[in-house]
């Protein structure tokens, strides 16, 4: 089955890592000790804050758990100007390696 991720889809993906980065900072946990809390790899945890990868209902509530938040708080922020700009220096990184973008700015 093809990838059929729409720009909302995207957008909400990016929105949501980001924020789970931003929240995993401000506890001052690192990638690894919070991929260790949540049983999972580094690099998976990694793909979920770059919106690269989808998050499930039990993944979602884990990882409010973890950084003891309302599910609320991940689900209906607002996307700020600055997820953008995080969005729009990786497809650089990205075009400068020769990779396609996965995700961008969206919006």
């Amino acid at each position: 089955m093809a990838n059929t991720r729409t720009k909302e889809h995207t957008a909400l993906l990016n929105n949501v890592g980001w924020l789970i980065r931003q929240y995993r900072k401000e506890r001052g946990y690192t990638l690894e000790q919070m991929a260790g809390m949540l049983g999972i790899r580094k690099q998976s945890l990694g793909h979920m804050e770059l919106g690269d990868r989808s998050i499930s209902l039990y993944r979602a509530v884990r990882i409010c758990e973890v950084l003891n938040i309302d599910i609320n708080r991940l689900v209906y922020a607002r996307p700020s100007s600055s997820i953008h700009r995080h969005s729009s220096a990786r497809i650089r990184r990205n075009k400068a390696a020769g990779d396609a973008p996965t995700a961008g700015p969206q919006g």
